[in-house]
C-alpha cells in the first residue's frame, strides 16, 4: 500500500489543531481551577492554624492564672501556718512570765493562780488561733476549705491498724462524711472515693456540714472519728501547748 504524503500532513495538522484548542480551552481553565483550589486550600489551613495557634495561647493563658492562684492560696496557707507558730511562741513566753511570777507566790494559792493562767493562755491560744485562720479563710477561695483534705483523709484511713479499721466498720451504714461547707458534685465524689480506702469501695456515705472544722473532712461513725481538719490541727497545737505548760 502506498504512503500518502497529503494525508499525512493533513493529518499532522490537525492534531497541532487539536492540541492547541484543548491546550487552550480545556488544559490552561482546569489548570486555573487547580491552582485557584489549591490557594483557597491554603489559605484555610492558615486560617485554621491562626486559630489552632490562638486556642493554644488562650489554654496558656488559662494554665498560668490556675497556677498563679494555687501559689496564691499556698502562700496564704503558709503564712497562716507561720502567724499560728508565732502565735505560739508568743503565748508560750506569755506564759512562762505569767508562770515566774506565780511560782514566787506558795502553796495552794500558786498552784491555783498556776492552773487558773495556764487555762487561760490555752483559751486564748484557741481563741485567737481559730480567729486568725478564719479570717485567712474568708481571704482564701472558698475551696481552700476542702482543697487536699479528701487525699489527707484518704492517707489517714490507709494508714489505720487493724483494730481500728474494723471498729469503724462494725456499723457502715452509719458512716457520715463531714464536711466544713457544702461540696459541689465533683467533691463529693472526691471524699467518697477517699472513704473508699476504709470501705473498699465507693458508697454514697451521706455528708454533713459543720462549719466549726474550719476547713477539712472527717469521717465519723458510732465507733470513733477520723479527725482530718484545720479546727483539729489547731485544738492539737493547743494540747501540745497546754502539755508544755504543765512540765514548766
Amino acid at each position: 500500500m502506498p504512503f500518502d504524503w497529503w494525508t499525512f500532513a493533513f493529518q499532522f495538522v490537525n492534531v497541532i489543531i487539536l492540541g492547541w484548542i484543548l491546550a487552550r480551552f480545556l488544559f490552561r481553565p482546569v489548570a486555573g481551577i487547580i491552582a485557584e483550589r489549591r490557594a483557597a486550600a491554603g489559605d484555610a489551613l492558615r486560617k485554621a492554624e491562626a486559630l489552632k495557634a490562638q486556642s493554644q495561647a488562650a489554654l496558656d493563658k488559662l494554665e498560668a492564672e490556675r497556677d498563679a492562684i494555687a501559689q496564691k492560696r499556698m502562700a496564704m496557707l503558709e503564712e497562716a501556718r507561720a502567724q499560728a507558730e508565732s502565735q505560739k511562741k508568743d503565748l508560750v513566753a506569755q506564759a512562762q512570765a505569767q508562770a515566774a511570777t506565780i511560782v514566787a507566790h506558795a502553796g495552794e494559792d500558786a498552784k491555783r493562780q498556776e492552773a487558773e493562767a495556764r487555762l487561760a493562755v490555752l483559751d486564748d491560744a484557741r481563741r485567737l488561733s481559730v480567729e486568725i485562720t478564719g479570717r485567712l479563710l474568708a481571704n482564701l477561695p472558698n475551696d481552700a476549705r476542702f482543697a487536699g483534705y479528701a487525699r489527707r483523709l484518704e492517707a489517714a484511713l490507709s494508714n489505720l491498724d487493724a483494730q481500728r479499721r474494723a471498729a469503724l466498720m462494725n456499723e457502715p451504714d452509719a458512716l457520715e462524711l463531714v464536711a466544713a461547707r457544702p461540696l459541689s458534685a465533683a467533691e463529693t465524689r472526691q471524699a467518697r472515693k477517699a472513704a473508699a480506702a476504709l470501705t473498699g469501695d465507693e458508697m454514697a456515705i451521706p455528708i454533713r456540714t459543720d462549719p466549726s472544722l474550719l476547713a477539712g473532712l472527717d469521717l465519723a461513725s458510732p465507733h470513733g472519728t477520723v479527725h482530718n481538719s484545720l479546727r483539729f490541727d489547731l485544738d492539737r497545737i493547743a494540747r501540745a501547748l497546754d502539755d508544755e505548760l504543765r512540765g514548766q
